[in-house]
């Protein structure tokens, strides 16, 4: 039986294939959080952004809120369907899940 993982993605969109070749291969029961350098990608209007918003369509995804801070980007300007969350939101997502895998 498959079960549902938790990905962290921490990479730039400069390393846009490595991103979206395992973005297009999430689970139905997956979920992604941008973190780190990730985030540059979730601004609504960019080509990252539109990309992450239609995954969101299907898939939860999420932002660490700390990490948009840190890089000067309001969670006003986030794409539609992207859930920003604090360090107690990724720990209780880390528990919700069965697996989580970094990238």
């Amino acid at each position: 039986m498959l079960k549902a993982v938790l990905h962290l993605c921490r990479r730039a969109p400069a390393e846009a294939a490595a991103v979206d070749a395992w973005r297009q291969r999430m689970g139905s029961g997956d979920a992604v959080v941008l973190l780190e350098n990730a985030v540059l990608g979730c601004r609504r209007g960019s080509l990252w952004g539109e990309a992450w918003q239609a995954t969101a369509v299907t898939r939860r995804v999420f932002v660490m809120l700390p990490d948009l801070a840190a890089r000067g980007i309001l969670p006003s300007s986030v794409a539609a369907g992207i859930d920003p969350i604090d360090y107690a939101g990724l720990v209780a997502l880390c528990c919700e899940y069965d697996l989580v895998q970094s990238w």
